[in-house]
């Protein structure tokens, strides 16, 4: 047997069958500082709600003054892609503890 078979013999050895490995169900509770955690992230998320609606409302404004008042349309460009960026933005914001739920168990049932 060759020095490289007898060492792969070794390492493998000394890795457990599958069936025997167990891997524990992450509690991130258990973390300190979990609760201050949760309570900044929505407030981050009540930011960007905010900010959302708030890049609606100005970027449609804008949108409309400039299409039908100025008729300038590097204004009116701008004011949709604010409002058009609103409305993407509110979207992610909500859908983004969906997004990260079916993420973590795409990754947890990897095989």
């Amino acid at each position: 047997m060759s020095p490289h078979a007898k060492m792969l013999d070794s390492v493998t050895a000394l890795i457990p069958p599958k069936d025997v490995i167990t891997v524990p169900a992450p509690d991130p509770t258990k973390l300190p500082g979990w609760n201050s955690f949760l309570e900044l992230l929505s407030g981050g998320m009540g930011w960007g709600i905010g900010l959302a609606v708030a890049a609606i409302a100005g970027g449609g404004a804008l949108w409309g003054v400039a299409k039908f008042k100025t008729e300038n349309s590097k204004h009116e460009k701008l004011g949709l892609a604010l409002a058009i960026g609103g409305v993407v933005g509110a979207i992610l914001v909500g859908a983004a503890p969906t997004l990260a739920n079916w993420a973590y168990e795409i990754g947890r049932n990897w095989k």
